[in-house]
């Protein structure tokens, strides 16, 4: 039984855990974006107003942060504890991504026609 429980606490002290928060680059936070361990399939995502909270194995792993219409980023724990991230936009990503009424779909998956209404046709 003593033995479990130190085996159990040594286990217990191996896991890190990361905090931070996740931004674009004028600094308004990012809520649900995506944060994984990688090469597993662990994550968390970040809440209302861009928190999260991660625990990780081990220093030394790699955490994913992705989020749509932004650049996914790398970043490789090391001694830090708390990790705050700025996302930079993707602008590429988005030209690929129309809005159809209530859910989105990519340019190449739209089948039927497509209208563009300016701004002032809308004024009018």
């Amino acid at each position: 039984m003593c033995m479990f429980l130190v085996a159990s606490f040594a286990f217990a002290q191996q896991t890190l855990r990361i905090t931070g928060t996740v931004s674009d680059e004028v600094g308004i936070f990012l809520p649900g974006v995506n944060i994984q361990i990688e090469g597993t399939n662990l994550g968390t995502s970040t809440d209302i107003e861009g928190k999260y909270s991660i625990d990780i194995p081990r220093a030394g792993v790699t955490l994913i942060f992705s989020y749509l219409g932004f650049t996914t980023r790398s970043i490789m724990v090391t001694d830090q504890r708390v990790i705050n991230v700025k996302l930079t936009d993707d602008t590429q990503t988005l030209d690929e991504i129309v809005v159809v009424g209530y859910s989105t779909m990519k340019k190449s998956d739209l089948t039927g026609s497509v209208s563009v209404v300016k701004v002032t046709d809308i004024k009018d």
